[in-house]
């Protein structure tokens, strides 16, 4: 006999975050001399996302506020209950992509529900970093200049 767990609902009314990045999607060759330099980063949300708040995410103003904080080649898009964060990589992330992420979440959320005393803070940079190892950086975003990029590039971004 088989038996199945009912999983607890979760509150419509909860702020959208981020639970950690889906490492079992992202390149297998990182941390190799043949890694790609950019790729697509999937992260998991904490539920599916309502349909005001796709519109707030993929809408012309992330995008504007992406390029502002010197990310302008880097993509937003929903699948489900994934963000998929297009050409980038986990250095932007941990440079500060990530933190400016949670930002604009944490804002998404507020907007949907239309009162701005939502009071919680979102998970993104502690999240990827319990699930990926490094630490979020406590200045301003910014994007890592090819030369950091390239004093990484031997090392693991995931370690």
């Amino acid at each position: 006999m088989t038996t199945t767990q009912a999983l607890p609902p979760v509150r419509v009314n909860s702020p959208l975050t981020l639970t950690g990045i889906l490492a079992s999607a992202l390149p297998k060759d990182l941390g190799t001399a043949r890694a790609p330099s950019r790729y697509v980063v999937p992260v998991v949300f904490s539920r599916r996302p309502e349909p005001r708040e796709l519109d707030l995410l993929q809408g012309s103003s992330i995008s504007r506020r992406l390029d502002e904080a010197g990310y302008s080649d880097v993509e937003l898009r929903v699948s489900d209950r994934r963000l998929l964060i297009t050409n980038t990589n986990l250095v932007d992330l941990k440079s500060g992509l990530a933190q400016l992420l949670g930002i604009i979440l944490n804002e998404v959320t507020t907007r949907r529900t239309g009162n701005g005393q939502n009071g919680q803070r979102n998970l993104m940079p502690s999240a990827l970093s319990r699930n990926s190892g490094w630490k979020p950086s406590g200045g301003p975003p910014r994007k890592s200049t090819s030369t950091e990029a390239r004093s990484m590039q031997g090392s693991d971004p995931r370690h």
